[in-house]
């Protein structure tokens, strides 16, 4: 049996939250005959295949081959949960794939391709690590800067080709990532802190690296302690910690050193990370103790941009912090199609999520285009 199978149904297990003794109750399976299936020593027959699809919420087909489409699923991990803000964000998910998968039809978007990277074995801590370090290496193969930009987004869209929207999304929901037959997506709240910001951006890029995210994967508070106990959340975690703060970058700008007060803040503003992630980050890489990781973890975000010099960039960061921001990638090839006259005007407006009106005044001056065209009741994307 192959492994990619075997990883798939892996994949599964891990998605529904159960032990895997209990998702081989929830399948009606022996759970030594599941445990062997899984390490390779005995097949999956077709009837526990049919029934791990239907339980998981995926297909047959996608379980064996990795192709077709996998149904959306939504988990939850918090205590208290915005089920209405769950609900919007996820519709908007599968809006816009919709709208991605109307612009492919017509040649307007390419076939994606394929991210070189999957999570290894071991614990997921070390998981993360090294999904970060293959993640690094696509980076430095598409020539980007060693040093993570602060405009993480277009990172993420131009090399992992991961589609990113900043919106609101509602109280305690951070994020929200979409993998859907090639189409990637990444939605982040805006209105909190720009380093808690960047940070759901790099978990939910592993997530989406790590395969989790699958159908739908929603984070309510990335930072909670809830969220160590899950296992793909302590992956994703460990793999922001690892993105944003390479061991080797942060080693060469502390000289292997303890940092003191100055030098810590100084590393905030370089890496654009919370007092707390790096302070666990220098911990977990043996270059503070406990007791120095309690006491960095305690710098706020003034008092760091105050000592470490870069006090304009966090006033410009706090002034943008409620800024939207659309799929930039899906509205340049939108433009693009709306301008031979392809489609009418009213994806590019989804996709932007303002009112027809408003885009078509933007752009009447500059790509007129016939009037029908205009017509709100006409489909959104036209043969």
């Amino acid at each position: 049996m192959s492994g990619e199978l075997r990883d798939r149904v892996l994949q599964v297990v891990e998605r529904s939250g159960l032990r895997q003794g209990e998702f081989a109750a929830l399948v009606g399976m022996d759970p030594t005959k599941l445990s062997k299936s899984l390490s390779g020593v005995r097949r999956f027959t077709s009837l526990e295949l049919a029934v791990i699809a239907e339980r998981g919420e995926v297909t047959v087909d996608w379980l064996l081959t990795g192709q077709g489409r996998q149904l959306p699923a939504v988990a939850a991990r918090a205590a208290v949960v915005d089920e209405e803000a769950v609900g919007r964000a996820t519709a908007r998910a599968q809006h816009l794939e919709e709208l991605w998968s109307g612009l492919r039809e017509i040649g307007a978007v390419d076939a994606p391709t394929p991210v070189p990277a999957r999570p290894g074995h071991g614990l997921m801590i070390r998981q993360g690590a090294d999904l970060a370090e293959q993640a690094w290496r696509l980076v430095r193969t598409r020539g980007r800067d060693p040093d993570v930009s602060t405009d993480l987004p277009a990172v993420l869209e131009d090399v992992f080709e991961v589609d990113v929207e900043i919106d609101r999304l509602g109280d305690g929901l951070d994020g929200l990532s979409y993998q859907r037959d090639g189409f990637r997506l990444a939605l982040v709240t805006n209105g909190v802190p720009w380093t808690r910001q960047r940070f759901t951006l790099a978990h939910e890029l592993g997530h989406l690296l790590a395969g989790d995210s699958q159908g739908v994967w929603v984070d309510r508070d990335v930072m909670a302690e809830s969220t160590r106990r899950d296992h793909a959340e302590m992956r994703a975690n460990a793999f922001a910690a690892a993105f944003l703060m390479p061991g080797d970058l942060v080693r060469a700008r502390l000289d292997g050193e303890p940092p003191d007060a100055h030098t810590f803040a100084v590393l905030m503003g370089q890496l654009s990370v919370s007092a707390s992630a790096l302070a666990w980050r220098l911990f977990n890489l043996g270059l503070v103790s406990e007791e120095g990781r309690r006491e960095l973890a305690g710098t706020t975000l003034s008092a760091a941009a105050l000592h470490g010099g870069w006090l304009d960039d966090l006033r410009a960061q706090e002034a943008d912090h409620d800024t939207s921001r659309p799929c930039l990638r899906l509205v340049d090839a939108a433009l693009a199609a709306y301008e031979r006259g392809q489609i009418s005007v009213r994806p590019l407006a989804s996709i932007l999520n303002r009112p027809v009106e408003e885009v078509l005044a933007v752009l009447a001056p500059v790509a007129p285009v016939p009037a029908a065209r205009h017509d709100l009741e006409e489909p959104v994307f036209e043969p």
